[in-house]
């Protein structure tokens, strides 16, 4: 299998880097609330169909950028030389290797990492690089024993995320015969892939009424006013969760769900009849300092506030970003974390987000049993992120004032995906959060397969339930 040498995969990496993408997307206005990179993906596909440059140099790094931190580090690394993305990244390589980096968005660290490293040994560099180079794949496109040497292997994971893109292939191949027309692949590289619709054909991920009106489909898809990076994907969390939630708030069924009991025996919803009308997709929460607004995947208005956060396949509910920056990353100086809830860089607060004027640790002691004036290691919010801001967006109103009584987080997860099972990244966040609540009942969790099944006993929209059915598996 085509490889290439430690040596040329790191000069290549620090080449891309002298370019700070993210600090480009922001600057350039092509970024997406609560979406990093997703600016930098629309850059780079024009490039990986064609193989053609843009005319502005500037979209060429940053498009460069983002291949290199796709493949090394958001989920890309299982792609051998010959897949569209390492093709695309040798492509940029050989047309920006002997170009400076604009002053505007140079990364000093990487460009002077470049110059003291590889500057004088480019030219050999590029050399390798071009007699490598392939136009066209000659070989697969992922490399599957990279995957089984990685951490998950073939572990129950794997296997879980294998058995979920046979049956999307089936639902593609029933109900898309056309792939061409509304997927970005005709086909999934050895399986591993789960379908993905091009952008005219997104809103087909979510399961509509065949008999529904223009007017019923429109006010279905207007429910999520903001799409997540992944939402073409038949993986997307989002995507099951408009299908399922915002169906029965469009048809004035969300009531059913009143008496649908949480794994801990409370009712789910609180156990009064909610109102279609209280309900809300991506709902932002503006009381709590943040410069993106917390988005709620579901919510329910009323004296008692509901925050539900819905996940499918992931492999945790949502960490915090700081411990993940790398010296690449525009904000790594002001805002990296180790990861524990102490004072570092210099800093006068323990978390990098209270020093922006985030108002997490202002309200955490008031709802859960850690305190904020001495140091926690780990920090009890890194793996745990998501759903303590859910709970503090539930436990805070937006004057401020404190009830754990007046609100709770519902979060709704997969019983299939290992992630939930005792051991898993999910459930540790999840046991952990809960034990840490000074009002546990702040928290409950239920299953897709609980809630489908309540749906189905009950005799309601036939034809989303079949279509779960087939389509996930539930």
């Amino acid at each position: 299998m085509l490889d290439f040498p430690g040596h040329i995969t790191d000069a290549m990496n620090i080449c891309a880097l002298r370019f700070d993408g993210y600090k480009y997307e922001e600057v350039s206005g092509i970024s997406e609330p609560d979406v990093t990179g997703a600016g930098l993906s629309k850059l780079i596909e024009p490039i990986m169909s064609t193989l053609t440059l843009h005319a502005d140099a500037n979209m060429n790094f940053a498009a460069f950028f983002g291949l290199q931190r796709y493949l090394h580090k958001w989920g890309g690394e299982c792609g051998t030389k010959y897949s569209d993305e390492h093709i695309a990244y040798d492509f940029l390589f050989l047309h920006l290797y002997d170009r400076d980096v604009p002053d505007d968005f140079a990364n000093a660290q990487y460009c002077a990492q470049w110059q003291r490293d590889f500057e004088e040994h480019k030219e050999e560099i590029a050399g390798f690089v071009r007699s490598s180079f392939r136009r066209k794949g000659q070989g697969k496109k992922i490399d599957t024993g990279m995957v089984i040497a990685q951490p998950s292997g073939s572990s129950p994971m794997v296997k879980y995320k294998q058995e979920l893109v046979s049956r999307f292939l089936s639902y593609q191949q029933r109900f898309f015969p056309k792939v061409e027309d509304y997927f970005d692949q005709p086909f999934a590289p050895d399986g591993r892939r789960p379908p993905v619709f091009l952008e005219h054909a997104a809103w087909r991920n979510v399961l509509i009424n065949p008999n529904a009106t223009q007017q019923e489909t429109d006010r279905l898809i207007a429910l999520v006013p903001d799409r997540h990076q992944w939402f073409r994907s038949m993986n997307s969390s989002q995507a099951l969760a408009l299908s399922v939630l915002g169906n029965l708030a469009n048809s004035g069924l969300l009531d059913c769900l009143a008496d649908v009991e949480a794994d801990e025996g409370q009712p789910l919803l609180g156990g009064a009849a909610r109102s279609h009308d209280g309900f809300a997709m991506e709902f932002k929460i503006n009381h709590l300092g943040e410069p993106r607004p917390t988005s709620l995947d579901g919510y329910l208005s009323g004296t008692h506030r509901i925050a539900i956060e819905c996940k499918f396949t992931e492999s945790d509910i949502g960490c915090c970003s700081r411990p993940k920056l790398t010296p690449a990353d525009s904000k790594y100086e002001s805002e990296y974390c180790s990861g524990g809830y102490s004072r570092q860089k210099a800093r006068k607060e323990r978390c990098p987000l209270s020093e922006i004027g985030v108002l997490y640790w202002k309200y955490v002691p008031y709802l859960f049993k850690w305190e904020s004036d001495t140091d926690l290691i780990p920090c009890p919010l890194n793996k745990n992120y998501q759903l303590v801001r859910n709970i503090l967006a539930m436990g805070v109103k937006p004057d401020g004032t404190i009830s754990p009584s007046d609100g709770h987080v519902a979060f709704i997860y997969d019983e299939r995906n290992p992630a939930n099972h005792e051991g898993g990244n999910c459930h540790a966040a999840y046991m952990e959060t809960r034990a840490a609540l000074r009002e546990p009942t702040m928290l409950r969790k239920c299953s897709w397969q609980h809630i489908i099944q309540h749906i189905r006993r009950r005799g309601l929209l036939p034809w989303l339930t079949e279509s779960l059915a087939f389509k996930y598996g539930l």
